[in-house]
């Protein structure tokens, strides 16, 4: 990502101009060094961003001396340490070889033209990486070969990754802090970069052959979540990924809708990331985009992105699918996310058009208040916190062999 930088001095006779820029890494990489010289020994300042326009961050410069007998050199060397450097990430889901053929040209392209740090699959992946014997899973890994060779390729599993126990997801792709091939109870990992605290989760436990990794994720998901607010001081964005959103406005009956025994993901996560603090929710699943305001349990805490008190949702799965199950889908086909997390209080989003390049929706989201949405989460007595515990999963499956039942029924009746 580009850093603009701009220098500011003070004291008697600033007028030294800095010479002999260099940057180099931090102590991690939340962290970025500047270093230059300058001839008089004055007080430096060094404000940055992404743009002459967005220096939305300033730090003091440190400084040493060369030795006398350097009498050649310019003498005074500063030092400024710049934390929360801005990261840049490539946003989408539901990305097919046939039908994301136009997306992976505006895909490069992006690359060429800009620096990110990752990209972020949102699941379904290549539609299928088992179709023809694996030969589609070739050609898609072929296609995003340009992009995925040059920065990391960061993945969730879909629905159309279940396929034999996520057999190719799990063997195809290795994500961090797991083993390889990915186990099916771990299919869900975290990392750190810049200001982020980055999730990966599987909304596919909640529909897998095993409704018990629903748990193993939920404890996973917990402790990593405890942790990560101890380090908001490094890391204060928390952002989470997974294919099936918890909400949306399409008219159909995927699981974000309620309708036909739905919510498994919202009932089993929302509560866990609402009270511990997640800023962002990215989500596809749904061939649409759709951005919603901060909510929990149906209930908009505001109608801005000013210090949001509940996690923000945004659907990106329009990269290129062979069907739409949204009524708006027309204008949102062919698109992908653009998320920038300029600093430790600014994040943008924007939906860009693969077509024409053209914008097709941006937010900022502004948090000075990063944290827990609930405090003092109380996990003992008779008024515990609603993330204390797994929502068990057999009701899941009850609930399933239930409707399943009803509608076995319906068809005897009609017939």
């Amino acid at each position: 990502m580009m850093l603009i930088l701009l220098f500011f001095f003070s004291g008697v006779n600033a007028v030294s101009n800095p010479e002999q820029v260099h940057i180099s890494y931090g102590d991690d990489d939340s962290h970025m060094t500047v270093m230059w010289s300058t001839y008089n020994n004055v007080k430096g300042y060094v404000y940055y961003g992404e743009s002459p326009n967005s220096l939305t961050d300033s730090e003091y410069s440190e400084k040493s001396v060369l030795q006398s007998d350097n009498w050649n050199a310019l003498k005074v060397i500063h030092r400024v340490k710049l934390k929360n450097r801005p990261v840049k990430f490539l946003v989408y889901g539901d990305l097919g070889v046939e039908d994301g053929k136009i997306t992976f040209d505006k895909l490069q392209e992006e690359m060429s033209t800009r620096q990110y740090d990752a990209v972020l699959h949102v699941g379904d992946i290549a539609y299928d990486l088992h179709s023809e014997g694996g030969k589609v899973g070739d050609m898609f890994l072929n296609n995003v070969e340009n992009i995925a060779s040059r920065i990391p390729y960061m993945t969730s599993p879909g629905n159309h990754e279940l396929q034999d126990g996520f057999h190719h997801y799990r063997t195809r792709f290795s994500m961090p802090n797991t083993e390889w091939p990915m186990p099916k109870n771990k299919l869900w990992y975290s990392y750190d970069i810049g200001p982020v605290h980055l999730i990966s989760y599987s909304t596919e436990a909640f529909f897998s052959d095993n409704q018990f990794y629903t748990c193993d994720q939920f404890e996973w998901l917990k402790k990593d979540l405890i942790q990560a607010n101890k380090n908001r001081h490094k890391h204060p964005w928390i952002i989470a990924m997974g294919h099936r959103p918890m909400y949306c406005s399409n008219r159909d009956i995927d699981d974000c809708t309620g309708r036909i025994l739905g919510y498994w993901v919202k009932k089993g996560l929302e509560d866990l990331f609402y009270e511990y603090g997640v800023d962002l929710i990215l989500q596809a699943h749904e061939h649409s985009y759709e951005r919603l305001w901060p909510v929990y349990d149906f209930h908009v805490f505001s109608n801005n992105y000013i210090n949001p008190r509940a996690p923000v949702h945004i659907i990106s799965g329009a990269a290129g699918n062979p069907w739409s199950a949204f009524r708006a889908a027309e204008k949102s086909l062919h698109s992908y996310g653009r998320l920038s997390v300029v600093n430790k209080t600014h994040l943008h989003f924007e939906q860009v058009m693969v077509k024409d390049g053209n914008i097709l929706d941006s937010i900022w989201i502004v948090q000075n208040q990063h944290g827990q949405f609930v405090q003092n989460i109380n996990c003992t007595g008779n008024h515990q916190s609603k993330s204390c515990h797994c929502p068990h999963p057999y009701p899941y499956v009850v609930y399933g062999i239930i409707g399943g039942l009803g509608l076995l029924s319906l068809i005897t009746l009609t017939v």
